[in-house]
C-alpha cells in the first residue's frame, strides 16, 4: 500500500462520501454504529438495497452495464462474494487503500462477534485467510441467493476480465489456483 494515500485518486463518485479520520471514503454499505463506521460490517438493508437496485457497494449511486468484484483466489473460481457489486473505478480504488486489502500484514479480524452483537460470517466458498493476492473481476450480471443457513450471498456471472492485485499494486494471476466448490449449496 502506497503510505501516501492522497497519491491515490479518488474517483468522482467516491469523493462525495463521508470520510473516515484517516480520510478515506466510507463505503455506502459499511454500518456505522454511534457515529463511528466499523469497517468489518456491513449494514444489511443497504447491502440489500445495493443488490436489488444495482447500486454500487462502495459509493451508492447506480451501476452500468458492467460491475466489479473484489475477491481472492477461491472466489475468483466460485464466483461467490458477500459484498456487493461495484464500479470497476471504486473497485480499483478500494484494492489499491483499503488498509485489509492492501496492507501486507493486515489479517480478518479474530473477533467473531461485534460491538453491537452482530455476528460476523465467512463462507467456505470464499477466502478464509487473507489471500496473497486479490482480484478486480469484471461481469455483466449477478445473482442473489441463500446458503442453507439462511445467509443471502452475491454468485457473479462469468468473467469478463480480471485483474490481479498484490498489496495494492498490479500483479500476474496465482501461480496455482485454489479450489472451491460451484455452488455453496452443493
Amino acid at each position: 500500500m502506497r503510505s501516501n494515500l492522497s497519491s491515490v485518486p479518488i474517483p468522482r463518485r467516491l469523493g462525495e462520501r463521508p470520510r473516515d479520520p484517516r480520510g478515506l471514503p466510507i463505503p455506502y454499505v459499511v454500518l456505522v454504529i454511534n457515529g463511528k463506521p466499523d469497517f468489518r460490517i456491513t449494514d444489511v438493508e443497504r447491502w440489500a438495497t445495493v443488490v436489488n437496485h444495482r447500486l454500487c457497494a462502495l459509493c451508492g449511486e447506480p451501476l452500468g452495464a458492467r460491475v466489479a468484484f473484489i475477491g481472492g483466489p477461491k472466489s475468483n473460481i466460485s464466483r461467490c462474494f458477500t459484498d456487493g457489486p461495484m464500479h470497476r473505478d471504486c473497485a480499483e480504488y478500494a484494492i489499491r487503500v483499503c488498509p485489509y486489502l492492501a496492507l501486507r500484514h493486515m489479517k480478518r479480524t479474530d473477533d467473531t462477534v461485534a460491538p453491537d452483537g452482530v455476528a460476523l460470517k465467512v463462507i467456505e466458498e470464499m477466502d478464509e485467510e487473507r489471500p496473497e493476492r486479490f482480484f478486480v473481476g469484471i461481469t455483466t450480471r449477478y445473482e442473489v441467493d441463500l446458503l442453507p443457513s439462511g445467509s443471502a450471498y452475491i454468485r457473479a456471472g462469468e468473467w469478463d476480465s480480471v485483474a490481479w492485485f498484490r498489496h495494492g499494486e498490479p500483479v500476474g494471476p496465482p501461480e496455482a489456483p485454489a479450489t472451491a466448490t460451484p455452488s455453496p449449496t452443493s
